[in-house]
């Protein structure tokens, strides 16, 4: 008998891993959500849903927050390559906006594993501290 030989354990890139891999509108979607997952990034796409027609100027944008100037250049390129808001060029201006299709494509997917902005779906907090066993 070979001492030296490990039993193979699947791993979830393999071909004999039980789980199935990840479609390409799910790897979309995650990247989506990995994107919004930091805290810069979501508070550019929420100043940019506060700007009137939810698009502002890149110097707008870069004095709303306290990084610095390259910094905010690289959230909004992330949120750009993920398709999350849009930018278009006005002689020297960048303009960003947010892109309502993209936008909606993620609330469906909120939705579609149960958070939505239905308030009357969550609890209030006499119902969570009973659900809690607190009260």
């Amino acid at each position: 008998m070979n001492r030296n030989r490990r039993s193979h354990v699947p791993h979830p890139g393999d071909s004999t891993s039980a789980l199935p891999s990840p479609s390409a509108e799910t790897e979309r979607l995650t990247g989506l959500l990995k994107a919004l997952s930091d805290p810069v990034r979501m508070g550019i796409v929420r100043a940019l849903s506060r700007h009137e027609n939810r698009e502002a100027c890149v110097s707008d944008l870069i004095t709303a927050f306290p990084q610095s100037g390259p910094t905010i250049s690289h959230h909004l390129k992330v949120l750009h390559t993920v398709r999350l808001i849009d930018r278009r060029r006005e002689g020297t201006w960048l303009f960003y906006r947010l892109s309502d299709e993209t936008l909606s494509e993620v609330a469906s997917l909120l939705g579609d594993i149960g958070i939505t902005r239905d308030r009357s779906a969550v609890p209030d907090r006499e119902s969570r501290l009973q659900l809690a066993g607190r009260i």
